[in-house]
């Protein structure tokens, strides 16, 4: 009897698992397409290859309206200067994806296109609808 009780008694210490996981949280993901259109080819979408993806937390796009855009994501105005907190580059696909540093402010996505060089394509978000949703896939394009 005394064996039979400890078999038990080791079969219930094997069958308990104090290491439970946690299901894994998944992170959330920007994902950027960027094309241009060109006149000559009927406005046809092309992938903006090796544009640069520049991504601003805690501004909006309207905050940097009075800003001259100089190079390498950064805006200018009246010796103010607002720079990017994380840079990318569009392959060749037209695509970009960035794992965001945060997911609770407000965010915007500016690209600077390659084919056009100096126009830019923007696009902001909320620090409401970024957690919500918890992915940007966005699509911007730059139009001749």
């Amino acid at each position: 009897m005394k064996k039979l009780i400890s078999l038990f008694v080791f079969l219930a210490f094997i069958g308990c698992d104090n290491n439970v996981e946690e299901p894994e949280q998944e992170e959330a993901v920007i994902k950027i397409h960027a094309f241009y259109t060109a006149v000559e080819t009927g406005n046809n979408k092309y992938p903006d290859y090796g544009s640069k993806v520049f991504i601003y937390y805690d501004i909006y796009s309207m905050d940097i309206a009075g800003y001259s855009y100089e190079d390498e994501g950064r805006f200018i105005h009246r010796g103010d200067t607002i720079l990017p907190q994380q840079k990318s580059t569009i392959d060749i696909d037209g695509n970009a994806i960035l794992f965001p540093t945060y997911t609770d402010r407000k965010i915007t996505i500016v690209v600077e296109s390659y084919h056009y060089p100096g126009r830019l394509a923007t696009a902001s978000y909320s620090d409401i609808t970024f957690p919500t949703y918890g992915n940007i896939d966005v699509t911007l394009t730059t139009n001749p």
